[in-house]
């Protein structure tokens, strides 16, 4: 799973804001915001134990325990799943308007820029489907 967490999605989120930005015919590399382009380091997954603390008058409260633990982790990945969904169609979206601003031409420099926008793009696309389980 290349994002595992809500958390994870924050560099989809930042590439967006950058092609966003790109509207204005004006911007490169140089007034980019770096970070969004550093957000394709994906962050690994995080390690996280739930420890369970058991003593004897909990025991009987334990399948309750497990039940409402599931439910919530249920809840959980349902809504991890809409954000994904979103997210994926709003990348598509943006990859869209990249392509149009790159026919509407420029110099080297945005030509440049907008040709990593539209790779950075392409790459979480690929990485939503796969989480997604879309092809």
């Amino acid at each position: 799973m290349n994002f595992p967490s809500m958390e994870s999605l924050d560099c989809v989120r930042s590439i967006l804001i950058e092609a966003d930005a790109a509207a204005d015919p004006n911007r490169t590399m140089k007034e980019a915001n770096s970070y969004a382009f550093r957000g394709y380091n994906m962050p690994a997954i995080p390690a996280v134990a739930f420890p369970v603390n058991v003593n004897l008058f909990a025991i009987p409260l334990l399948p309750l325990s497990i039940l409402i633990r599931t439910f919530s982790h249920n809840e959980h990945k349902k809504k991890l799943r809409r954000e994904k969904l979103f997210l994926y169609e709003t990348v598509i979206a943006r990859q869209n308007a990249v392509i149009k601003l790159s026919r509407e031409g420029g110099d080297a420099e945005r030509m440049n820029y907008l040709g990593i926008l539209y790779s950075c793009l392409q790459e979480t696309v690929i990485k939503l489907q796969q989480d997604l389980g879309v092809s």
